[in-house]
């Protein structure tokens, strides 16, 4: 009895021992299957983003390119070329290199056919890979129903991308990309460039890593490709009912079993032309579980598993709670846009680095950073869009720094960069020449090409600063000088604390001074340079401050832009000029007068009504109005600027391009602007008496205007010497301190006065 209550005891000992260690044992199990099905859910989620990323900046490069090949001379000519063979050869042969061009930028490897096909369908010229069959037209169902009907009857310049279909050239399946070319012409030229499906097909599986990547279009539930079948569209592992639970989500991105395998799916960009709405969907088998051992192992491997089941578990755990609290930690001192470092971080890093400087006697650089422009383009394209700005910045500043630097994102469009080691000052500066050069090139967002520049302030210890705040904040006032001043980059200068602190006063006293009536016009009048009469005036915002005295544009405006105070301050300028016009008509002076808006309305689609119900306010015509705009405003946001543009012409107000000659998007925009009137800069004029080279642009600027149809006004005239050129130049008005300079409306008419009577004492001189 004693020895079977001892077993008993013994057993129950055993058993009591053993259900931790199962328990244990079940719980490694979970644990292990958790962690390999979130891997790969992480993997899968990975390789969805990295073809989406891939698919959507190969559509970019086509639409991108066919728009920079659209605008070229060689298209009018071949639309136009003459029929003798020696001509046509000529023509036909820069065409072709217009459309190899076109491949070769676009991946002569990934790129199929380019074409430039006749409004009939007539093939003109092309440019194809080895073994693409030659053909003279297209097919019938190819003029019917892919690229070529979207691209004679959308509007020049618009690129449209087709859906999948059987290339007559190959009899492979196809994506094509097209454009109307800009001829200027009744009939048309269509630019197309196909891309195998093959080829999507191929890359796609470079990036698979053992899973396999689906494109399904939504809007014809045509399985475009799958990485682990043949060539042939259409042809998927994924069952068609499997299919329609992804295209049918709504959501953009997501995870779910499709067909016994887990899938990731992620959505293309939409972009405007595209015929197809894609999913990328990247399926691979569910992990294998892990079972545990077969208990027929026995009860001493049991309990031995049982221990390290159990030990192994804990181990787990802890690694797992070091992991997250390293996340939290990361998470505390990094950007989650960016993932680079914040403010808390920099600031540390700063000081250690001001430290270790002080130790070897070296010297440290802080070089802070913003994006000019950074709020227009997050009011005009949205959130998102800034989000992918600003992740391209980022990516563009680590390709230019040390291993040794650190760059951090202080908050919105903010950047700071540390240089903890330097020798001197000038390696901080080259440094600021550097970012200039990488974010130099347009960064294109949406089909839209965004000119991205930035203001950089730059400080060093321990000329500019002995501690880590004052470092910083010399680096600030620095970046805001630039901003100011329009430099790009600004060394601290002790002597700027003083404007700095102005700069902050000034941005509080600017949201009360409209309502303070503090902020007055002054008009500067145009004079003809053909009979001297003085027809318009061109109003210019003034701030009348109460102690301050009269503060021009230069010292303001760039604070409103950056404030948000902008269109108020515009409708304000708008609605003075067209009060003093109403007020001069009345008493029988006949005058125009012209405002200037900022790149925040001209992308306001209220604006055309806000100026006609101004202009009804007042009684007065649309001719009397002129909006001048730069031509660095339509880099922003082109089409709906030109639409803006187009229902203020059409009232009758006139449009004037300011500053002409000092961008480089205004050629390729003027086809389609509704400008009246052309404003030559005034760096070109204030040399033209002794500049060949001015001389000639000049010239050049009013025989381009003259044969649009447009007037030239001719800025910054300040000499007889320059009017009277003007004059020979064929220059039709002439602006500048030579006339007038801006004055208030009372003096103005007393100015207006003085020479009416000098104009009338010089017609009868006798009297």
């Amino acid at each position: 009895m004693l020895a079977r209550d001892h077993a008993r005891w013994i057993l129950l000992v055993m058993v009591a021992g053993l259900l931790p260690l199962a328990l244990g044992a079940f719980l490694l199990v979970r644990e292990a299957g958790i962690d390999a099905k979130r891997a790969q859910d992480d993997r899968l989620r990975t390789a969805a983003a990295s073809e989406v990323t891939a698919l959507n900046q190969s559509f970019a490069r086509a639409r991108a390119l066919l728009e920079v090949t659209a605008v070229s001379p060689v298209w009018r000519q071949l639309a136009a070329r003459p029929r003798p063979a020696g001509a046509d050869s000529a023509v036909l042969q820069h065409a072709h290199e217009a459309l190899t061009a076109l491949r070769i930028g676009y991946g002569a490897r990934l790129a199929g056919g380019a074409e430039a096909i006749g409004d009939t369908g007539q093939e003109l010229a092309v440019a194809r890979p080895p073994g693409w069959a030659p053909r003279r037209r297209l097919a019938g169902g190819e003029t019917r129903e892919r690229f070529f009907w979207a691209s004679t009857t959308l509007p020049e310049g618009t690129v449209y991308q087709s859906v999948p279909y059987v290339s007559g050239d190959t009899h492979q399946w196809v994506v094509s990309s097209s454009t109307a070319a800009m001829t200027g012409l009744g009939s048309r030229v269509i630019l197309q460039l196909q891309v195998p499906v093959e080829s999507l097909r191929r890359e796609a599986l470079l990036r698979a890593h053992g899973a396999e990547v689906t494109i399904v279009d939504v809007r014809t539930g045509l399985i475009v490709f799958s990485s682990g079948r043949g060539r042939d569209a259409g042809d998927a592992r994924l069952d068609p009912r499997e299919v329609v639970r992804v295209t049918r989500t709504g959501r953009p991105t997501g995870l779910l079993d499709v067909g016994g395998r887990r899938a990731a799916y992620s959505h293309l960009d939409p972009s405007s032309g595209n015929a197809n709405d894609w999913y990328v969907v990247v399926a691979a088998p569910h992990p294998r579980e892990l079972r545990p051992t077969a208990p027929a192992q026995g009860v001493l491997a049991l309990m031995v598993l049982g221990l390290g089941a159990l030990g192994l578990a804990l181990s787990r755990q802890s690694r797992a709670l070091r992991r997250e609290a390293e996340r939290t930690a990361h998470r505390l001192m990094h950007d989650e846009l960016t993932g680079l470092p914040n403010r808390i971080l920099f600031r540390e890093r700063t000081e250690r680095a001001i430290a270790a400087a002080e130790r070897d006697g070296i010297e440290t650089g802080v070089l802070l950073m913003d994006v000019d422009g950074f709020r227009e383009i997050n009011d005009t394209l949205g959130h998102h869009a800034g989000d992918r700005v600003i992740a391209a910045v980022a990516a563009r500043l680590r390709g230019v720094l040390r291993s040794s630097d650190t760059l951090a994102r202080l908050g919105g469009d903010e950047f700071a960069i540390l240089m903890p080691r330097i020798m001197e000052e000038s390696a901080a500066s080259a440094l600021a020449t550097r970012i200039r050069t990488a974010l130099a090139a347009p960064l294109v967002l949406r089909g839209v090409p965004l000119d991205i520049r930035a203001s950089i302030g730059i400080a060093v210890y321990p000329q500019h600063g002995d501690d880590r705040s004052s470092l910083i904040q010399h680096a600030e006032i620095a970046m805001y000088v630039a901003k100011d001043t329009r430099t790009a980059m600004q060394v601290y200068d002790p002597s700027t604390d003083e404007h700095s602190t102005e700069r902050l006063a000034l941005v509080g006293e600017l949201r009360h001074a409209l309502d303070r009536g503090e902020i007055v016009v002054h008009y500067q009048p145009k004079a003809t340079i053909e009979d001297g009469r003085i027809r318009s005036v061109e109003a210019l915002v003034r701030w009348q401050h109460p102690e301050r005295g009269l503060i021009g544009p230069y010292e303001f405006v760039h604070l409103a832009e950056h404030t948000g105070l902008i269109r108020p301050l515009t409708h304000h300028v708008l609605r003075a000029a067209l009060a003093q016009c109403r007020e001069w008509t009345d008493r029988g002076i006949h005058l125009s007068v012209a405002v200037n808006l900022s790149v925040r309305d001209l992308v306001d689609l209220d604006l055309p009504g806000a100026v006609a119900a101004e202009l009804d306010r007042f009684g007065l015509e649309p001719r009397c109005l002129g909006i001048e705009i730069t031509e660095t405003m339509l880099v922003l946001d082109p089409n709906r600027t030109i639409e803006v543009l187009g229902r203020l012409h059409e009232m009758g107000v006139r449009i004037s391009l300011d500053d002409f000659g000092t961008g480089y998007s205004s050629l390729r925009y003027l086809q389609r602007l509704p400008v009246d009137e052309l404003k030559i800069d005034r760096s070109f004029i204030r040399g033209l008496a002794g500049s060949d080279t001015d001389a000639s642009i000049v010239e050049a600027t009013v025989t381009l205007a003259r044969n649009l149809g447009l007037t030239t006004v001719a800025e910054g005239v300040e000499c007889a010497a320059t009017w009277e050129q003007l004059a020979r130049l064929g220059c039709d008005i002439a602006q500048g301190y030579f006339i007038s300079r801006p004055l208030p409306a009372g003096e103005l008419e007393v100015w207006l006065a003085g020479v009416e009577r000098h104009a009338a004492m010089s017609e009868h001189p006798e009297e």
